[in-house]
Protein backbone atom coordinates (compact mmCIF):
# COMPACT_ATOMS: atom_id res chain seq x y z
CA UNK A 1 0.00 0.00 0.00
CA UNK A 2 1.65 3.74 -1.02
CA UNK A 3 2.04 6.22 1.61
CA UNK A 4 -0.92 8.33 0.44
CA UNK A 5 -3.42 5.49 0.84
CA UNK A 6 -1.99 4.68 4.12
CA UNK A 7 -2.57 8.53 5.06
CA UNK A 8 -5.79 8.84 3.75
CA UNK A 9 -7.02 5.67 5.71
CA UNK A 10 -5.28 6.98 8.91
CA UNK A 11 -6.97 10.63 8.59
CA UNK A 12 -10.48 8.49 8.68
CA UNK A 13 -9.46 6.97 11.34
CA UNK A 14 -8.12 3.77 10.29
CA UNK A 15 -6.81 1.95 13.69
CA UNK A 16 -4.36 -0.44 11.38
CA UNK A 17 -3.27 2.66 9.36
CA UNK A 18 -2.54 5.21 11.58
CA UNK A 19 -0.87 1.79 13.68
CA UNK A 20 1.54 1.30 10.09
CA UNK A 21 2.86 5.36 10.09
CA UNK A 22 3.72 5.38 13.70
CA UNK A 23 5.63 2.52 13.85
CA UNK A 24 7.03 3.28 10.69
CA UNK A 25 8.42 6.46 12.11
CA UNK A 26 9.38 5.04 15.40
CA UNK A 27 10.74 1.80 14.12
CA UNK A 28 14.31 3.09 14.34
CA UNK A 29 13.91 4.43 17.63
CA UNK A 30 13.38 0.56 18.52
CA UNK A 31 9.91 1.86 19.80
CA UNK A 32 6.49 -0.17 19.12
CA UNK A 33 3.41 1.59 18.69
CA UNK A 34 -0.23 -0.32 19.76
CA UNK A 35 -3.26 2.74 19.06
CA UNK A 36 -6.84 1.92 20.46
CA UNK A 37 -9.69 4.17 19.97
CA UNK A 38 -10.87 5.38 23.94
CA UNK A 39 -13.84 7.86 24.35
CA UNK A 40 -13.61 10.89 21.75
CA UNK A 41 -9.92 9.75 21.29
CA UNK A 42 -6.97 7.61 21.09
CA UNK A 43 -4.91 5.62 23.33
CA UNK A 44 -1.17 5.06 22.05
CA UNK A 45 0.53 2.58 24.09
CA UNK A 46 4.28 3.24 23.54
CA UNK A 47 7.00 -0.05 24.20
CA UNK A 48 10.42 -0.16 24.27
CA UNK A 49 13.62 -2.15 25.88
CA UNK A 50 14.47 0.99 27.03
CA UNK A 51 13.02 3.85 29.07
CA UNK A 52 11.20 6.56 26.88
CA UNK A 53 12.01 10.07 26.49
CA UNK A 54 8.99 11.61 27.66
CA UNK A 55 8.95 15.25 26.36
CA UNK A 56 10.27 14.19 22.55
CA UNK A 57 7.71 11.57 22.06
CA UNK A 58 4.79 13.83 23.51
CA UNK A 59 6.38 16.37 21.05
CA UNK A 60 6.78 14.03 18.40
CA UNK A 61 3.44 12.45 18.59
CA UNK A 62 1.67 15.72 18.66
CA UNK A 63 2.70 17.13 15.35
CA UNK A 64 2.23 13.79 14.42
CA UNK A 65 -1.47 13.51 15.34
CA UNK A 66 -1.93 17.48 14.43
CA UNK A 67 -0.69 16.86 10.98
CA UNK A 68 -2.48 13.90 10.37
CA UNK A 69 -5.77 15.80 11.77
CA UNK A 70 -7.98 12.61 12.36
CA UNK A 71 -11.65 13.69 12.31
CA UNK A 72 -13.62 12.85 15.49
CA UNK A 73 -10.30 12.67 17.18
CA UNK A 74 -9.79 15.75 20.12
CA UNK A 75 -7.25 13.81 22.64
CA UNK A 76 -4.90 11.44 22.83
CA UNK A 77 -3.95 9.28 25.83
CA UNK A 78 -0.45 8.32 25.71
CA UNK A 79 1.86 5.71 27.83
CA UNK A 80 5.51 4.91 27.79
CA UNK A 81 6.25 1.79 28.82
CA UNK A 82 9.59 -0.48 29.57
CA UNK A 83 9.24 -3.72 27.94
CA UNK A 84 8.98 -6.44 30.85
CA UNK A 85 7.04 -3.94 33.06
CA UNK A 86 3.70 -4.47 34.54
CA UNK A 87 2.69 -0.18 34.86
CA UNK A 88 3.56 2.37 32.74
CA UNK A 89 6.57 4.57 33.51
CA UNK A 90 4.75 7.71 32.70
CA UNK A 91 1.36 8.53 30.89
CA UNK A 92 0.10 11.82 29.62
CA UNK A 93 -2.82 13.62 27.59
CA UNK A 94 -2.44 15.44 24.05
CA UNK A 95 -5.52 18.00 23.47
CA UNK A 96 -5.16 18.48 19.99
CA UNK A 97 -6.05 22.34 18.47
CA UNK A 98 -8.76 22.31 16.42
CA UNK A 99 -6.92 25.53 14.36
CA UNK A 100 -3.81 23.70 14.19
CA UNK A 101 -5.47 20.76 12.70
CA UNK A 102 -7.47 23.24 10.15
CA UNK A 103 -3.73 24.51 8.85
CA UNK A 104 -2.52 20.79 8.64
CA UNK A 105 -5.60 20.22 6.42
CA UNK A 106 -4.53 22.94 4.25
CA UNK A 107 -1.17 21.61 4.47
CA UNK A 108 -1.75 17.90 3.68
CA UNK A 109 -4.55 18.91 1.11
CA UNK A 110 -1.64 21.11 -0.84
CA UNK A 111 1.51 18.31 -0.51
CA UNK A 112 1.90 14.94 -2.41
CA UNK A 113 3.81 12.32 -1.28
CA UNK A 114 6.65 11.88 -1.97
CA UNK A 115 6.53 15.85 -2.25
CA UNK A 116 6.92 17.53 -5.59
CA UNK A 117 10.73 19.00 -5.50
CA UNK A 118 10.12 22.78 -5.86
CA UNK A 119 10.84 25.54 -3.78
CA UNK A 120 7.30 25.92 -2.18
CA UNK A 121 7.09 23.13 -0.09
CA UNK A 122 10.72 24.12 1.03
CA UNK A 123 9.92 26.08 4.49
CA UNK A 124 6.71 23.61 5.34
CA UNK A 125 6.60 22.06 8.63
CA UNK A 126 7.82 18.53 8.44
CA UNK A 127 5.66 15.71 6.90
CA UNK A 128 3.80 13.03 8.85
CA UNK A 129 6.49 10.24 7.72
CA UNK A 130 9.03 12.47 8.99
CA UNK A 131 7.81 13.66 12.27
CA UNK A 132 9.91 11.53 14.71
CA UNK A 133 12.80 11.99 12.44
CA UNK A 134 12.83 16.07 13.10
CA UNK A 135 12.02 15.28 16.98
CA UNK A 136 14.55 12.73 16.80
CA UNK A 137 17.48 15.86 15.57
CA UNK A 138 15.83 18.25 18.12
CA UNK A 139 16.16 16.05 20.77
CA UNK A 140 20.00 15.61 20.49
CA UNK A 141 20.14 19.52 19.86
CA UNK A 142 19.20 20.13 23.35
CA UNK A 143 21.04 17.25 25.12
CA UNK A 144 22.29 17.97 28.24
CA UNK A 145 25.55 16.92 29.22
CA UNK A 146 26.09 13.79 31.56
CA UNK A 147 26.03 14.21 35.36
CA UNK A 148 29.37 13.10 37.07
CA UNK A 149 29.13 9.47 38.39
CA UNK A 150 31.24 9.34 41.20
CA UNK A 151 32.55 6.19 40.56
CA UNK A 152 36.16 6.19 41.18
CA UNK A 153 35.14 8.16 44.53
CA UNK A 154 32.86 5.49 45.66
CA UNK A 155 35.42 2.82 45.12
CA UNK A 156 37.84 4.36 47.20
CA UNK A 157 34.96 5.12 49.43
CA UNK A 158 34.06 1.29 49.69
CA UNK A 159 38.02 0.20 49.85
CA UNK A 160 39.77 2.83 52.25
CA UNK A 161 36.49 4.06 54.17
CA UNK A 162 32.94 2.86 55.14
CA UNK A 163 32.18 -0.12 52.92
CA UNK A 164 28.27 -0.11 53.18
CA UNK A 165 28.16 3.16 52.36
CA UNK A 166 30.54 2.39 49.13
CA UNK A 167 28.42 -0.07 47.89
CA UNK A 168 25.74 2.12 47.82
CA UNK A 169 27.32 5.19 46.33
CA UNK A 170 29.02 2.61 43.74
CA UNK A 171 25.08 1.24 43.15
CA UNK A 172 23.68 4.64 42.22
CA UNK A 173 27.03 5.80 40.62
CA UNK A 174 25.94 2.82 38.09
CA UNK A 175 22.84 4.22 37.34
CA UNK A 176 24.32 7.47 35.85
CA UNK A 177 25.10 6.61 32.50
CA UNK A 178 22.60 4.26 32.05
CA UNK A 179 19.71 6.40 32.32
CA UNK A 180 21.07 8.99 30.71
CA UNK A 181 21.44 7.26 27.26
CA UNK A 182 18.18 6.22 28.02
CA UNK A 183 17.22 9.83 27.80
CA UNK A 184 16.01 9.74 31.63
CA UNK A 185 18.41 12.62 32.60
CA UNK A 186 16.26 13.83 35.04
CA UNK A 187 16.71 10.38 36.85
CA UNK A 188 20.77 10.37 35.88
CA UNK A 189 21.02 14.15 37.47
CA UNK A 190 19.75 12.17 40.67
CA UNK A 191 21.42 9.07 40.97
CA UNK A 192 24.38 11.23 40.62
CA UNK A 193 23.36 13.52 43.17
CA UNK A 194 22.68 10.45 45.18
CA UNK A 195 26.16 8.92 44.43
CA UNK A 196 27.93 12.34 45.73
CA UNK A 197 25.89 12.48 49.05
CA UNK A 198 26.84 8.78 49.80
CA UNK A 199 30.98 10.01 48.88
CA UNK A 200 30.72 12.56 51.69
CA UNK A 201 29.06 10.55 54.06
CA UNK A 202 31.69 8.04 54.06
CA UNK A 203 34.16 10.57 53.98
CA UNK A 204 32.42 12.16 57.24
CA UNK A 205 32.62 8.39 58.35
CA UNK A 206 35.87 7.62 58.13
CA UNK A 207 37.81 10.83 59.23
CA UNK A 208 37.41 10.24 62.75
CA UNK A 209 38.35 6.89 62.57
CA UNK A 210 41.82 7.50 60.75
CA UNK A 211 41.98 10.13 63.44
CA UNK A 212 41.77 8.03 66.14
CA UNK A 213 43.67 5.31 64.30
CA UNK A 214 46.54 8.20 63.63
CA UNK A 215 46.41 9.20 67.51
CA UNK A 216 46.98 4.90 68.59
CA UNK A 217 49.62 5.19 66.07
CA UNK A 218 51.61 8.21 67.52
CA UNK A 219 50.84 7.28 71.17
CA UNK A 220 52.18 4.01 70.61
CA UNK A 221 55.21 5.21 69.26
CA UNK A 222 55.90 7.65 72.05
CA UNK A 223 55.34 4.77 74.29
CA UNK A 224 58.35 2.86 72.51
CA UNK A 225 60.45 5.98 72.53
CA UNK A 226 59.67 5.99 76.15
CA UNK A 227 60.29 2.49 76.78
CA UNK A 228 63.59 2.97 74.56
CA UNK A 229 65.02 5.79 76.75
CA UNK A 230 63.97 4.33 79.55
CA UNK A 231 65.77 0.95 78.98
CA UNK A 232 68.88 3.10 78.00
CA UNK A 233 68.69 5.23 81.34
CA UNK A 234 69.15 1.97 82.69
CA UNK A 235 72.37 0.64 80.73
CA UNK A 236 73.94 4.00 81.35
CA UNK A 237 73.06 3.95 84.74
CA UNK A 238 74.76 0.48 85.45
CA UNK A 239 78.03 2.62 83.74
CA UNK A 240 77.69 4.91 86.04
CA UNK A 241 77.51 2.94 89.44
CA UNK A 242 80.62 0.93 88.07
CA UNK A 243 82.97 3.75 87.41
CA UNK A 244 81.71 5.22 91.20
CA UNK A 245 82.71 2.27 92.99
CA UNK A 246 85.65 2.01 91.19
CA UNK A 247 86.89 5.20 91.70
CA UNK A 248 85.55 5.10 95.91
CA UNK A 249 87.82 1.75 95.76
CA UNK A 250 90.90 3.62 94.11
CA UNK A 251 90.38 6.25 97.00
CA UNK A 252 90.32 3.91 99.88
CA UNK A 253 93.47 2.22 98.23
CA UNK A 254 95.41 5.46 97.46
CA UNK A 255 94.73 6.12 101.34
CA UNK A 256 96.55 3.34 102.13
CA UNK A 257 99.50 2.83 99.90
CA UNK A 258 99.76 6.43 98.76
CA UNK A 259 99.62 4.89 94.85
CA UNK A 260 96.73 3.84 92.72
CA UNK A 261 95.85 0.34 90.77
CA UNK A 262 94.91 -0.97 87.70
CA UNK A 263 94.06 -3.91 88.98
CA UNK A 264 90.53 -4.24 90.28
CA UNK A 265 91.99 -7.73 92.93
CA UNK A 266 93.98 -4.67 94.66
CA UNK A 267 90.50 -2.54 95.01
CA UNK A 268 88.95 -5.49 96.18
CA UNK A 269 85.82 -5.19 93.91
CA UNK A 270 83.97 -7.81 92.02
CA UNK A 271 82.88 -6.34 89.08
CA UNK A 272 82.96 -7.51 85.46
CA UNK A 273 85.23 -5.36 82.95
CA UNK A 274 83.18 -6.37 80.61
CA UNK A 275 79.14 -6.52 80.50
CA UNK A 276 76.58 -6.43 77.52
CA UNK A 277 76.58 -2.77 77.56
CA UNK A 278 79.90 -1.37 78.47
CA UNK A 279 83.50 -2.48 78.19
CA UNK A 280 85.68 -1.08 81.07
CA UNK A 281 89.51 -0.28 81.41
CA UNK A 282 91.50 1.16 84.17
CA UNK A 283 94.64 3.18 83.89
CA UNK A 284 96.46 3.90 87.16
CA UNK A 285 99.39 6.33 87.73
CA UNK A 286 101.27 7.71 90.07
CA UNK A 287 99.07 11.21 90.99
CA UNK A 288 96.07 9.83 89.19
CA UNK A 289 93.47 7.13 87.39
CA UNK A 290 91.48 6.91 84.83
CA UNK A 291 88.45 4.67 84.43
CA UNK A 292 86.66 4.25 80.77
CA UNK A 293 83.49 2.73 80.58
CA UNK A 294 82.90 2.26 76.41
CA UNK A 295 79.57 1.29 74.99
CA UNK A 296 79.12 -1.47 73.10
CA UNK A 297 75.75 0.58 71.16
CA UNK A 298 75.21 3.60 69.81
CA UNK A 299 71.76 4.39 71.41
CA UNK A 300 73.47 5.09 75.34
CA UNK A 301 76.41 7.19 75.82
CA UNK A 302 80.65 6.42 77.09
CA UNK A 303 82.15 7.57 80.55
CA UNK A 304 85.31 9.10 81.69
CA UNK A 305 85.52 8.35 85.28
CA UNK A 306 88.69 10.58 87.11
CA UNK A 307 90.64 10.46 90.22
CA UNK A 308 93.56 13.09 91.02
CA UNK A 309 96.27 13.64 93.72
CA UNK A 310 96.22 17.25 94.99
CA UNK A 311 97.94 19.38 97.55
CA UNK A 312 96.28 21.72 100.04
CA UNK A 313 97.03 23.43 103.21
CA UNK A 314 96.19 22.29 106.62
CA UNK A 315 97.77 25.13 109.11
CA UNK A 316 101.27 24.99 107.97
CA UNK A 317 101.29 21.72 106.69
CA UNK A 318 100.92 20.41 103.21
CA UNK A 319 98.30 17.81 103.04
CA UNK A 320 97.42 15.37 100.05
CA UNK A 321 93.90 14.67 99.04
CA UNK A 322 92.04 12.80 96.13
CA UNK A 323 89.18 14.45 93.97
CA UNK A 324 86.55 12.63 91.56
CA UNK A 325 85.06 13.38 88.79
CA UNK A 326 82.90 11.61 86.19
CA UNK A 327 82.04 12.84 82.43
CA UNK A 328 79.71 11.84 79.91
CA UNK A 329 79.72 12.52 76.05
CA UNK A 330 77.03 14.58 74.96
CA UNK A 331 75.74 12.48 72.45
CA UNK A 332 75.24 8.44 72.36
CA UNK A 333 78.61 7.60 71.65
CA UNK A 334 80.96 4.28 71.31
CA UNK A 335 83.83 6.46 72.40
CA UNK A 336 84.95 6.94 75.66
CA UNK A 337 85.67 11.02 76.31
CA UNK A 338 89.12 12.26 76.41
CA UNK A 339 91.13 12.29 79.65
CA UNK A 340 89.86 15.02 82.13
CA UNK A 341 92.73 17.66 82.84
CA UNK A 342 93.30 19.07 86.46
CA UNK A 343 93.07 22.78 86.31
CA UNK A 344 93.67 24.73 89.32
CA UNK A 345 92.88 21.72 91.62
CA UNK A 346 89.71 20.93 89.24
CA UNK A 347 89.03 18.15 87.09
CA UNK A 348 87.62 19.89 83.97
CA UNK A 349 86.22 17.45 81.45
CA UNK A 350 87.62 17.10 77.66
CA UNK A 351 85.74 18.70 74.69
CA UNK A 352 82.46 16.80 73.71
CA UNK A 353 81.74 15.58 77.23
CA UNK A 354 80.41 17.04 80.28
CA UNK A 355 81.12 16.70 83.89
CA UNK A 356 77.84 13.60 85.01
CA UNK A 357 76.91 16.29 88.21
CA UNK A 358 76.48 19.18 86.28
CA UNK A 359 74.75 17.75 83.37
CA UNK A 360 71.02 18.58 83.59
CA UNK A 361 68.87 15.91 84.22
CA UNK A 362 66.24 15.07 81.19
CA UNK A 363 62.52 14.55 81.68
CA UNK A 364 61.61 11.09 82.63
CA UNK A 365 57.44 11.97 82.84
CA UNK A 366 55.41 9.72 80.73
CA UNK A 367 54.65 10.46 77.26
CA UNK A 368 51.06 11.91 77.02
CA UNK A 369 48.16 9.38 76.25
Amino acid sequence: MLNSDVIKLAKQGNIEAISLLLNQNLQAKNITAIVDFYDDGLQVKLESPQLLNQEYLVSGLRLFFTNLAIELVKNIKVYGWTTGKDFPDWSEDIAINPSEQAKSNEYLSNYSFPPKSDSSNSSQAPKVTDTFKYYSSQEESYRPPCPRTYLIPSILITLFAFMPVGIVAIIFAAQVKSKYEYGDYDGAESASNTAKLMCIIGTVIAVPGYLIFLFAIVSMMSTVSFVDNSVNKAKQAEAKYYLGTILGGQKTFYTKNQKFSSKLSDLRLDIPLKTSSYSYEIKAEETNAIITATALTDEISSFTGAIFVISTKSGSKDKKITITEICESNEPSKIAPDTPKLVNNKIVCAAGSISFTAKPKSNTSLPPF
